[in-house]
């Protein structure tokens, strides 16, 4: 009965949580996040991990709880004291917020340490330790099995041969020991990804060379997008950030609008970077050409044809890039006119959009490392890094219609049930706008569809899978109002202590008549007064399951949240107020 589950340790259940947090299932990671605090309640992140679960859905007490609860067992976490500013702004606490993000603001300044560096290669070093140690176990077993087997077959040359498996074994333990040195089991710092698809740490690549008796100029390309890349800190946002971009925070649009035209230029002078290092390298260290950069493209027809094709795709990039720059001419600046009414410029619509983009309540789906879709009250944003790839749509214009749909079996972060990926296509009701397609995970729908203010047009009758939670929330609920009612003094009833959101309106009484444990453990009464509600409930009993085998959920048992009393699904009574 959810041995499974009982058997993560608190750590586990985090980073359970985490992912679920990365996959915007904000109820599942709350969820996982509780029972890290059940096992281990003096860990102050846990606390401002689900704090910010609460903030995502706007459960504003709740957030408060959970960072002061933080801030309890730590006072000088800066996290707990953002996201308690964050919750107590949205509640019109302005005092007491302007309190703790100063707080927050003056430790930010205060703490510049990475504590996780140390941690990690802590951790690496042992798993290089213990693989290695494994490695050379295996090597020194196979040279006695066959040491052993030539003695046994006898023969006048065996002490030698021995010998030489000996010496051979040695030499294959030496290659490992070397190997492992370089061998990374955590998140690289400097990630960069080789033509092989392997990744590397960029350190170790340094290292590597500078131990090669000679330098070859063969080069390898990376290509300038990417979580590597951006990993790596040379990415267009990062090179141009210091001295073109704007602040994101204060003038979003413009941050992006010229993003875009230096990612256009930086992407049009890669070419002739890669032409000109390319012949210093051939010239200078691998000494070809005589030295000569100038011979480099003089004795090879390929280099000439290359370096002119580099030099004519700068002198486009950087044309269209100016040409953009000027006049009004960026495709984002006419998306922006359309909606520019009466004295009205573009600007006018690119100060409300900014406005809206920095309150907390936005949705933003990332499409693809390069690509996000930012959702306010208001306007739809389909935002790339190039200047030809931005969408503003006012949301009454906004047209959503599902096209298509994928299931894959296997998802990225284990969830069960797999991961289900929805092609939409976006239309623009305005005259002289395009329609366009995006592709996101079906968790993301949801979240997608929250937001907009119209309904979604399926004609295919496409079917949006829930996660396996979800679903058995659904069907928990509609069981539980099957059950017979309870009837319970509605004065009395509190908000639920799971969501803080709705009152309790569930209460454990023991129905099932499971006194003699034929299914494993009897169900217990609970004397419990309620304190949750149907759908927290729901969650809970979930969370207590075997999340490898969904099948039996509905047949088991779960202890009480509060008081650990064994229940089935059949003890769940909906409760009547007096």
């Amino acid at each position: 009965m959810g041995s499974a589950v009982k058997n993560y340790t608190d750590k586990e259940l985090k980073e359970i949580g985490n992912k679920y947090f990365a996959a915007r299932n904000f109820d599942s990671a709350i969820d996982s996040y509780t029972k890290a605090i059940l096992k281990n309640s003096n860990v102050s992140y846990y606390y401002t991990n689900r704090s910010l679960c609460y903030l995502n859905l706007k459960r504003w007490n709740a957030a408060v709880t959970d960072a002061k609860r933080a801030l309890e067992k730590d006072p000088n976490l800066v996290k707990g004291h953002f996201y308690l500013g964050k919750a107590l702004l949205e509640k019109d606490s302005y005092d007491e917020s302007i309190k703790h993000l100063q707080r927050a603001l003056d430790l930010s300044k205060e703490q510049k340490l990475n504590f996780g560096d140390d941690i990690a290669e802590e951790k690496r070093v042992q798993q290089e330790i213990e693989l290695q140690t494994f490695l050379n176990k295996l090597i020194l077993d196979d040279k006695d099995r066959q040491i052993e087997k030539l003695r046994l077959e006898g023969g006048g040359n065996a002490d030698l041969q021995a010998e030489k498996l000996e010496h051979e074994a040695n030499d294959i333990i030496g290659q490992v020991n070397t190997l492992f040195a370089k061998i990374s089991f955590e998140i690289l710092k400097e990630p960069v990804i080789t033509p092989s698809g392997i990744t590397y740490d960029r350190k170790d690549i340094e290292e590597h060379l500078q131990r090669l008796p000679t330098k070859s100029s063969t080069p390898f390309v990376i290509l300038p997008w990417g979580i590597e890349f951006k990993g790596a800190g040379v990415s267009p946002e990062a090179i141009l950030d210091s001295w073109f971009l704007p602040p994101k925070e204060h003038s979003f649009l413009t941050f992006h609008l010229k993003l875009s035209i230096g990612t256009l230029f930086l992407h049009s002078a890669l070419p002739i970077g890669f032409s000109i290092g390319h012949s210093y390298f051939s010239s200078f260290i691998d000494q070809n050409y005589d030295g000569s950069i100038l011979r480099y493209f003089q004795d090879s027809k390929i280099n000439y044809v290359f370096v002119q094709f580099a030099l004519a795709l700068l002198i486009l990039g950087t044309t269209i890039a100016f040409y953009y720059m000027t006049n009004n001419n960026h495709p984002m600046i006419k998306e922006l006119s359309r909606y520019a009414r009466g004295s009205q410029t573009w600007k006018n619509v690119c100060d409300d959009i900014d406005v809206e983009s920095r309150r907390m309540d936005k949705i933003v789906v990332d499409v693809s490392p390069i690509t996000q879709i930012i959702i306010t009250d208001n306007w739809f944003l389909y935002i790339g890094q190039l200047p030809w790839s931005f969408k503003v749509i006012h949301q009454s214009d906004l047209s959503l219609n599902i096209v298509q749909s994928d299931h894959h079996q296997l998802s990225r972060d284990g969830t069960p049930g797999g991961t289900q990926f929805i092609t939409i296509k976006a239309s623009n009701r305005r005259p002289g706008a395009h329609p366009f397609t995006f592709r996101i995970n079906s968790f993301e729908y949801q979240n997608l569809q929250s937001k907009i203010t119209t309904s979604i047009i399926n004609e295919g009758n496409i079917r949006i899978f829930k996660s396996v939670s979800e679903r058995f929330v659904e069907v928990f609920e509609e069981q539980v109002k099957l059950n017979p009612t309870m009837p319970y003094e509605d004065s009395e009833l509190e908000a639920c202590i799971g969501c803080m959101v709705q009152n309790a309106n569930v209460r454990l009484q023991r129905r099932c008549g499971d006194q003699n444990g034929d299914s494993g453990d009897p169900c217990v009464t609970c004397y419990c007064r309620p304190m949750w509600c149907v759908g927290c409930m729901a969650r809970w009993f979930a969370s207590r399951q075997n999340q490898n085998d969904t099948e039996t959920w509905l047949g088991s048992k779960c202890p009480c949240p509060t008081c650990r009393s064994k229940f089935c699904i059949l003890d769940v009574s909906m409760i009547a107020p007096m």
